[in-house]
């Protein structure tokens, strides 16, 4: 059998604890749907991917480079 990465490594899910959810189970926001943590799917993004990081910029705006300008604008 394959080894497959579990959702709770991937960049589109997240556990969201203000919403008390059951442990090993989170959020996807790719699909818009909770999934126990062991769920995989093809878009599956590691977190510590550089494609991981490039959808967390998009999402959360910014970067590096804008921080170090931010600091430096004051």
């Amino acid at each position: 059998m394959e080894s497959k990465d579990r959702c709770e490594l991937c960049v589109h899910w997240e556990s969201r604890p203000e919403l008390e959810m059951a442990t090993g189970v989170g959020y996807c926001d790719y699909h818009e749907k909770s999934y126990k943590a062991s769920h995989w799917c093809q878009f599956f993004l590691a977190r510590s991917s550089q494609e991981g990081e490039q959808y967390k910029r998009g999402m959360y705006g910014g970067g590096e480079d804008e921080e170090e300008n931010e600091e430096t604008d004051m």
